[in-house]
Protein backbone atom coordinates (compact mmCIF):
# COMPACT_ATOMS: atom_id res chain seq x y z
CA UNK A 1 0.00 0.00 0.00
CA UNK A 2 1.17 3.49 -0.86
CA UNK A 3 -0.20 6.94 -0.15
CA UNK A 4 -1.54 9.33 -2.73
CA UNK A 5 0.82 12.31 -3.16
CA UNK A 6 -2.20 14.59 -3.62
CA UNK A 7 -4.61 13.65 -0.79
CA UNK A 8 -2.41 11.31 1.36
CA UNK A 9 -4.99 8.50 1.41
CA UNK A 10 -3.87 4.88 1.13
CA UNK A 11 -3.92 3.63 -2.44
CA UNK A 12 -3.19 0.32 -4.12
CA UNK A 13 0.15 0.00 -5.88
CA UNK A 14 -1.57 -1.14 -9.10
CA UNK A 15 -3.85 1.86 -9.52
CA UNK A 16 -3.47 4.63 -12.11
CA UNK A 17 -5.80 7.16 -10.47
CA UNK A 18 -6.48 7.82 -6.79
CA UNK A 19 -9.96 6.53 -5.91
CA UNK A 20 -10.41 9.40 -3.40
CA UNK A 21 -9.31 12.50 -5.32
CA UNK A 22 -9.02 11.10 -8.86
CA UNK A 23 -5.47 12.42 -9.22
CA UNK A 24 -3.18 10.53 -11.63
CA UNK A 25 -0.74 8.48 -9.55
CA UNK A 26 0.71 6.03 -12.08
CA UNK A 27 4.13 7.74 -12.27
CA UNK A 28 4.27 8.14 -8.48
CA UNK A 29 3.40 4.46 -7.93
CA UNK A 30 5.98 3.33 -10.49
CA UNK A 31 8.77 5.44 -8.92
CA UNK A 32 7.81 4.37 -5.37
CA UNK A 33 7.73 0.67 -6.11
CA UNK A 34 11.01 0.72 -8.06
CA UNK A 35 12.83 2.32 -5.11
CA UNK A 36 11.93 -0.45 -2.65
CA UNK A 37 14.96 -2.48 -1.58
CA UNK A 38 17.49 0.22 -2.47
CA UNK A 39 19.59 2.23 -0.06
CA UNK A 40 20.51 5.80 -0.73
CA UNK A 41 23.98 6.38 -2.03
CA UNK A 42 26.39 7.90 0.45
CA UNK A 43 27.25 11.52 -0.03
CA UNK A 44 30.61 11.92 -1.75
CA UNK A 45 31.60 14.77 0.58
CA UNK A 46 30.95 13.11 3.95
CA UNK A 47 30.62 9.43 3.12
CA UNK A 48 27.30 9.34 5.02
CA UNK A 49 23.82 8.66 3.77
CA UNK A 50 21.97 12.00 3.23
CA UNK A 51 18.71 10.43 4.45
CA UNK A 52 20.27 10.13 7.90
CA UNK A 53 20.29 13.91 8.37
CA UNK A 54 16.52 14.12 8.03
CA UNK A 55 16.05 11.59 10.79
CA UNK A 56 18.79 13.08 12.98
CA UNK A 57 17.00 16.44 12.91
CA UNK A 58 13.71 14.70 13.72
CA UNK A 59 15.27 13.03 16.76
CA UNK A 60 16.79 16.33 17.90
CA UNK A 61 13.40 18.04 17.72
CA UNK A 62 11.71 15.19 19.58
CA UNK A 63 14.33 15.14 22.35
CA UNK A 64 14.08 18.92 22.65
CA UNK A 65 10.30 18.63 23.16
CA UNK A 66 10.79 15.99 25.85
CA UNK A 67 13.38 18.19 27.58
CA UNK A 68 11.13 21.27 27.46
CA UNK A 69 8.24 19.22 28.85
CA UNK A 70 10.36 17.93 31.73
CA UNK A 71 11.55 21.48 32.47
CA UNK A 72 7.96 22.76 32.53
CA UNK A 73 6.99 19.94 34.93
CA UNK A 74 9.78 20.92 37.34
CA UNK A 75 8.75 24.57 36.97
CA UNK A 76 5.18 23.64 37.92
CA UNK A 77 6.38 21.97 41.12
CA UNK A 78 8.59 24.96 41.96
CA UNK A 79 5.81 27.49 41.27
CA UNK A 80 3.26 25.55 43.35
CA UNK A 81 5.67 25.21 46.27
CA UNK A 82 6.61 28.89 45.97
CA UNK A 83 2.98 29.99 46.16
CA UNK A 84 2.41 27.80 49.22
CA UNK A 85 5.49 29.19 50.99
CA UNK A 86 4.61 32.77 50.06
CA UNK A 87 1.13 32.42 51.54
CA UNK A 88 2.56 30.69 54.63
CA UNK A 89 5.05 33.53 55.22
CA UNK A 90 2.29 36.10 54.66
CA UNK A 91 0.18 34.28 57.25
CA UNK A 92 3.07 34.23 59.73
CA UNK A 93 3.72 37.93 59.20
CA UNK A 94 0.02 38.79 59.56
CA UNK A 95 -0.46 36.69 62.67
CA UNK A 96 2.59 38.07 64.50
CA UNK A 97 1.32 41.66 64.65
CA UNK A 98 0.57 42.84 68.19
CA UNK A 99 -2.93 43.68 69.33
CA UNK A 100 -4.53 45.09 72.50
CA UNK A 101 -7.13 42.37 72.78
CA UNK A 102 -5.01 39.67 74.54
CA UNK A 103 -6.53 36.15 74.32
CA UNK A 104 -8.56 36.95 71.25
CA UNK A 105 -5.33 37.83 69.47
CA UNK A 106 -3.90 34.29 69.64
CA UNK A 107 -7.13 32.70 68.35
CA UNK A 108 -7.43 35.22 65.52
CA UNK A 109 -3.72 34.86 64.66
CA UNK A 110 -3.88 31.09 64.48
CA UNK A 111 -7.02 31.15 62.37
CA UNK A 112 -5.43 33.74 60.06
CA UNK A 113 -2.32 31.58 59.75
CA UNK A 114 -4.42 28.48 59.05
CA UNK A 115 -6.53 30.38 56.51
CA UNK A 116 -3.54 31.67 54.57
CA UNK A 117 -1.98 28.18 54.63
CA UNK A 118 -5.16 26.63 53.19
CA UNK A 119 -5.48 29.36 50.55
CA UNK A 120 -1.79 28.92 49.64
CA UNK A 121 -2.12 25.14 49.47
CA UNK A 122 -5.20 25.26 47.25
CA UNK A 123 -3.92 28.03 44.97
CA UNK A 124 -0.39 26.58 44.79
CA UNK A 125 -1.72 23.13 43.98
CA UNK A 126 -4.02 24.52 41.31
CA UNK A 127 -1.42 26.71 39.57
CA UNK A 128 1.42 24.20 40.00
CA UNK A 129 -0.83 21.38 38.83
CA UNK A 130 -1.87 23.25 35.68
CA UNK A 131 1.77 24.01 34.81
CA UNK A 132 2.76 20.40 35.60
CA UNK A 133 0.00 19.07 33.33
CA UNK A 134 1.19 21.39 30.56
CA UNK A 135 4.66 19.90 30.97
CA UNK A 136 3.21 16.39 30.70
CA UNK A 137 1.46 17.32 27.45
CA UNK A 138 4.62 18.83 25.96
CA UNK A 139 6.71 15.84 27.00
CA UNK A 140 4.08 13.43 25.62
CA UNK A 141 4.24 15.16 22.23
CA UNK A 142 7.99 14.63 22.22
CA UNK A 143 7.57 10.96 23.14
CA UNK A 144 5.02 10.50 20.35
CA UNK A 145 7.43 12.11 17.91
CA UNK A 146 10.21 9.79 19.12
CA UNK A 147 7.99 6.75 18.59
CA UNK A 148 7.07 7.89 15.09
CA UNK A 149 10.73 8.51 14.31
CA UNK A 150 11.64 5.03 15.55
CA UNK A 151 8.99 3.52 13.31
CA UNK A 152 10.06 5.56 10.29
CA UNK A 153 13.74 4.72 10.75
CA UNK A 154 13.05 1.05 11.39
CA UNK A 155 11.04 0.66 8.19
CA UNK A 156 13.17 2.89 5.96
CA UNK A 157 14.48 1.01 2.92
CA UNK A 158 17.02 3.77 2.28
CA UNK A 159 19.39 3.02 5.18
CA UNK A 160 21.50 0.09 6.26
CA UNK A 161 21.09 -1.49 9.70
CA UNK A 162 24.23 0.27 10.92
CA UNK A 163 22.93 3.65 9.73
CA UNK A 164 19.58 3.00 11.42
CA UNK A 165 21.36 2.22 14.70
CA UNK A 166 23.48 5.36 14.38
CA UNK A 167 20.44 7.58 13.74
CA UNK A 168 18.57 6.06 16.70
CA UNK A 169 21.67 6.53 18.93
CA UNK A 170 21.85 2.80 19.54
CA UNK A 171 25.06 0.80 19.70
CA UNK A 172 25.76 -1.36 16.69
CA UNK A 173 27.65 -4.28 18.18
CA UNK A 174 30.08 -6.36 16.20
CA UNK A 175 27.97 -9.47 16.87
CA UNK A 176 25.07 -7.97 14.94
CA UNK A 177 27.42 -6.90 12.19
CA UNK A 178 28.89 -10.41 11.99
CA UNK A 179 25.42 -11.99 11.96
CA UNK A 180 24.32 -9.72 9.11
CA UNK A 181 27.48 -10.59 7.17
CA UNK A 182 26.85 -14.30 7.74
CA UNK A 183 23.23 -13.95 6.60
CA UNK A 184 24.37 -12.10 3.48
CA UNK A 185 26.94 -14.81 2.74
CA UNK A 186 24.32 -17.57 3.06
CA UNK A 187 21.81 -15.80 0.83
CA UNK A 188 21.70 -17.20 -2.70
CA UNK A 189 23.19 -14.81 -5.21
CA UNK A 190 21.17 -14.05 -8.32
Amino acid sequence: MLTCPNCSNAIDSKTKFCPYCNAPVEDYVRSSTSAVGLTAAPSSATGENPVMYRYLDLYRAARLLVGVGNTVKVLGIVVGTGILLLCLFAGLAGSSQTSNFGAQQSAAASSFLFGTFVVGAVFGTFVGGIVFLLGILISAQGQILLAQADSAVHTSPFMTEEEKAKVMSLPFPRAVEQRLAADAARAPSS
